[in-house]
């Protein structure tokens, strides 16, 4: 019986600190955290399939292209646009049948 509960108090004392973290309250990061955030890399996404994880810009206009000829937009810009603002960019592409996305990593 001393076993017992002598293992119970040992795994109390190790699950408090998780249970701390588990019930402290959320707290917002500032918009300036996030911003220090950006990476320059971005994620590429042809009908829901992620065609490139975490490329670069050049990479990712690469990848568009290899998908669909999109004629003169510049897409390098566009997805150094996308890691700037967090806000995901389509594309129409009449090869794939849907819109290639350009989405923050």
């Amino acid at each position: 019986m001393r076993r017992l509960v002598a293992e119970m108090a040992a795994a109390a004392l190790l699950f408090a600190p998780i249970a701390a973290l588990l019930s402290a309250p959320m707290v917002a990061a500032p918009a300036s955290a996030l911003a220090a955030t950006q990476d320059g890399l971005v994620n590429v996404y042809v009908n829901d399939v992620e065609v490139a994880k975490d490329v670069n810009a050049g990479v990712a206009a690469l990848a568009v292209a290899s998908v669909c000829e999109l004629g003169d937009p510049d897409v390098a810009t566009l997805a150094s646009q996308v890691d700037q603002t967090d806000r995901p960019q389509p594309l129409t592409c009449p090869a794939t049948g849907g819109p290639i996305w350009i989405v923050q990593n």
